[in-house]
């Protein structure tokens, strides 16, 4: 049968469950729901608080764009101040198992070093923020969705106060950081009304917005083999470098995938050397990848002892 009971449905009195609820019903016992907000799914969806969370995003990375190119690091850095791991939702991996939070001091400098140069490649297509995990190490869907929480926390906060009124939650007047104004462009320190659970404030995610983990290996490994399947074995100075094993001399894509290995290094080069090749990825084949996951797919992280023909 499911159990709820550490989760945030029952732990505040809720007869709902997942299925009639419109954000993920957290347990609260672990520091870790193994969910993660996608900033595609975000752009994907058309309800309102999607859309402004997209607004959101759009405008923080074109004002971090703007400042890697006009050289201004100092600006760069300040913009990037506000990303440490978020604590609030219960998602994603937690501290100690990642050894670090999601922007720390230590990995910022190396991040920025390489976002800079993604940025400044003459032949880059980074429309999205979402759009670094095909190129730099160390970001998939976990930093992209510590990045993403910490850009919109504001309109998780609004839906977090309106998931308490209309469900009657208590909440406490807390403090809370590194919330980024879109007027502003400032990161701000607010007092705000949330929930509270072993005297930790939490903040509801719509459960429209979240994606399992490998979802960011699964769509590199997508791009990678769309690169090679429209690109380079379309590329004759590619495949003179490369021995075939096919009959009648024809490459196969395991003689690509031997010479070049599935790496955000390869996915950078190619990149560079094919203009359209994330731009045709992202209109002619992801667009079908994406959807939100079924109240059962989310039931089976959030909830104990889940069985896939419970009633």
């Amino acid at each position: 049968m499911i159990s709820n009971v550490h989760n945030f449905s029952f732990i505040f009195g809720l007869e709902n469950k997942q299925n009639q609820l419109d954000f993920v019903d957290i347990n609260l016992l672990k520091k870790d729901n193994l969910l993660f907000i996608d900033p595609r799914l975000i752009a994907h969806n058309n309800d309102k608080i999607s859309i402004a969370m997209d607004k959101y995003l759009r405008k923080y990375w074109s004002a971090l764009i703007y400042e890697i190119k006009t050289g201004n690091i100092s600006n760069t850095f300040k913009l990037m101040r506000g990303l440490a791991e978020p604590k609030e939702t219960h998602l994603g991996f937690s501290e100690k198992k990642q050894s670090g939070n999601s922007m720390g001091n230590k990995l910022k400098p190396k991040f920025i070093k390489e976002l800079i140069s993604l940025i400044n490649t003459k032949n880059g297509h980074l429309t999205n923020l979402e759009d670094i995990e095909f190129f730099i190490d160390k970001v998939g869907e976990d930093r992209i969705s510590d990045i993403t929480t910490k850009i919109v926390k504001q309109v998780l906060i609004d839906f977090t106060i309106s998931e308490c009124k209309k469900y009657n939650i208590e909440t406490k007047v807390v403090k809370q950081k590194d919330i980024w104004n879109y007027e502003t462009g400032e990161w701000e320190k607010k007092l705000v009304g949330l929930p509270i659970f072993d005297n930790k404030p939490i903040i509801l995610i719509p459960k429209n917005i979240v994606r399992l983990k490998g979802g960011s290996k699964n769509i590199v490994s997508c791009f990678y083999r769309f690169a090679i399947r429209e690109y380079v074995l379309n590329d004759n100075s590619i495949l003179q470098k490369i021995s075939p094993t096919g009959k009648d001399g024809k490459h196969l894509i395991k003689d690509v995938k031997n010479q070049f290995p599935n790496s955000k290094e390869t996915l950078n080069t190619w990149n560079n050397q094919f203009p359209k090749l994330m731009v045709d990825f992202k209109s002619e084949y992801l667009p079908e990848k994406i959807s939100c996951l079924t109240d059962e797919q989310i039931q089976e992280i959030v909830y104990d002892n889940y069985l896939e023909n419970a009633v």
